[in-house]
């Protein structure tokens, strides 16, 4: 560390003393600033329309992961987050709206965000973080959406490897099933790679 001319480390105040005569330095920290300023404006003017249609449905919110955040179900909100999840949005903004769907109330939206789950190209944490973020988010979402006349097509989906690990979440839709063929089905399930890790967890909370 950088001494002071007594001889000591310098304090936070010295050294941001220092940096602020050094030009190039803060002109880089100005451009970084200014491109976080624009990035965040623009993902405000992105999210608008659905606050402006959800404050129509009689929900104030500020942003759409205020749901996120919320204890409560939002039934009225849904229709909006399903209409605005085959919208293009900043990544950011879509994450929320999924993030939102997460939800009991979301059943009435389940074709539509089946398809988006299929849609979703499903690849691996290295490749692309947010996409496969992404697909796990829609999976969990998509869960949240499944009931008894549903189930079939869930269950095709957890078979089909080429969903990847955006299946795990999908694992806890068996818990619709009867215990005999749960049990047939996490066993069947248990030797594919990709769900290996979440069918032991799922084991333990059904207690199977």
């Amino acid at each position: 560390m950088k001494k002071s001319k007594y001889n000591l480390p310098m304090t936070a105040a010295e050294i941001h003393a220092l940096l602020d005569k050094d030009t190039e330095y803060c002109a880089r920290t100005k451009a970084r600033e200014a491109k976080m300023v624009a990035v965040v404006s623009e993902r405000k003017k992105d999210e608008l329309p659905i606050i402006v249609e959800l404050r129509k449905s009689g929900i104030e919110v500020e942003s759409v992961y205020d749901l996120v955040n919320s204890k409560k179900s939002y039934p009225d909100a849904i229709p909006v987050l399903l209409r605005h999840l085959r919208m293009k949005h900043d990544p950011s903004i879509k994450e929320g709206i999924v993030r939102a769907l997460i939800d009991p109330a979301s059943v009435i939206g389940f074709d539509i965000i089946y398809d988006e789950f299929c849609n979703t190209p499903a690849v691996s944490e290295k490749q692309d973080f947010i996409g496969h973020q992404m697909k796990w988010l829609l999976g969990a979402a998509l869960a949240e959406a499944t009931r008894i006349e549903t189930l079939p097509k869930v269950l095709d989906l957890l078979r089909d490897k080429s969903q990847g690990e955006g299946r795990e979440r999908l694992i806890y839709v068996v818990k619709i099933l009867p215990k005999k063929k749960r049990q047939v089905l996490l066993h069947e399930l248990s030797e594919d790679p990709d769900l290996e890790k979440i069918i032991k967890k799922a084991k333990l909370n059904l207690k199977e």
